[in-house]
Formats: C-alpha cells, sequence, structure tokens
C-alpha cells in the first residue's frame, strides 16, 4: 500500500478508478493520530482520525499536503472527505462540528484559504461543506454520491475513534481516559 505522508497512516488505498462514478472516482482511507476533538478542545489521551481522500481520474497527490497543512494548523479534525477535482479542493466536515462552530464559520474558511494559496507552486480554490449537504465532490448524480460516500463511512468509520492498542491476536485494549486529579487538600 503506498505511503502518501509522514503524518498519515494509509488504511486503504485504490489507485485506480473502481466502476463508472464520477469521472474515475476512487479513494483512499488515511489516519492520523489527533490530539483535538470534532469540537477543537484538546483531549487527554489522544485518538485516530480515520478519513477518506476522494480521488478523480488524475489521482493528484497535491491534497495530501493540503490535509498535512491542515493538520500542522490544528483544524483538520472534523475532516470526514477530502478531495481534488480539477484544481478544486473540496472538504467535507462532520454536521456537529458545523453545529457548534457555524458562527465562527467564516473564521475557519479564512484558514483553509490560506492553506490554499500555494500548494506545489499552485493555487487550491476550495468549498467546505457539511456531510450531510449536497457536498459536489463527485461530479454525478448526488444521489450516487451521497450513497457512495455513506457507504465508505459505514466500512471505515470516519472522524475520531479511540486508539486501540493491539495485544494478541484478535485481542484489543481500550487506553482508558487519565484519572482526574485530586482538590488540593485545604
Amino acid at each position: 500500500m503506498k505511503n502518501y505522508s509522514p503524518l498519515f497512516h494509509t488504511l486503504y488505498d485504490e489507485q485506480d478508478p473502481v466502476g463508472t462514478l464520477g469521472r474515475g472516482t476512487h479513494y483512499s482511507i488515511l489516519g492520523a493520530v489527533q490530539w483535538v476533538d470534532k469540537r477543537k478542545k484538546l483531549l487527554s489521551l489522544p485518538g485516530i482520525q480515520r478519513f477518506a481522500v476522494i480521488w478523480d481520474e488524475d489521482h493528484d497527490e497535491r491534497v495530501i499536503d493540503v490535509a498535512e497543512r491542515a493538520y500542522m494548523r490544528g483544524i483538520f479534525a472534523p475532516i470526514l472527505y477530502i478531495s481534488e477535482r480539477k484544481a478544486f479542493l473540496t472538504i467535507v466536515v462532520d454536521k456537529e462540528f458545523y453545529e457548534i462552530i457555524q458562527d465562527d464559520w467564516v473564521s475557519y474558511s479564512m484558514a483553509w484559504e490560506e492553506i490554499c494559496t500555494n500548494v506545489r507552486g499552485d493555487r487550491f480554490n476550495f468549498e467546505l461543506h457539511v456531510v450531510e449537504s449536497d457536498v459536489g465532490i463527485i461530479n454525478d448524480n448526488d444521489e450516487k454520491v451521497s450513497i457512495y460516500l455513506k457507504n465508505i463511512d459505514n466500512l471505515w468509520n470516519l472522524g475520531f475513534n479511540p486508539y486501540l492498542q493491539p495485544r494478541k491476536e484478535g485481542e484489543f485494549l481500550i487506553i482508558p481516559s487519565l484519572p482526574k486529579s485530586s482538590p488540593p487538600l485545604t
């Protein structure tokens, strides 16, 4: 499997188009350690964020550069899908995140605009969408695209996931939260 980034682990990777959706649509699933939840709150223990990269026929890997920049800026936690099509970037966020920050949506958008201005000497136009809207991430029938995206989420549980430490074959241990400190003695 191809490793796209030192920051993201490739969990699944389609290198070529599968089926006839859009113009050569295929996808990859990437994961990263995430210290911030989708509400932008710092976590006491990290989890794993899974997201899908939706590729078109040219499999333009500059989308990974944009994702890395967003991750390092601390604005990547609510991302479920990211896609590049004809130098146009589509970013799809979790619905709960949007509901929490909708009054600050312009600031969030401005952070993405800054990230998209110089990507390997090129500029991406972009749109931010909420997952349950008509996202326009693939150039095809909205209903087919919605089903496709939901199937990806159903298979991979996109978004924040607790870290499961492998122990033995098929056995996992959920890492517990850090204990809350006791109040100071007076």
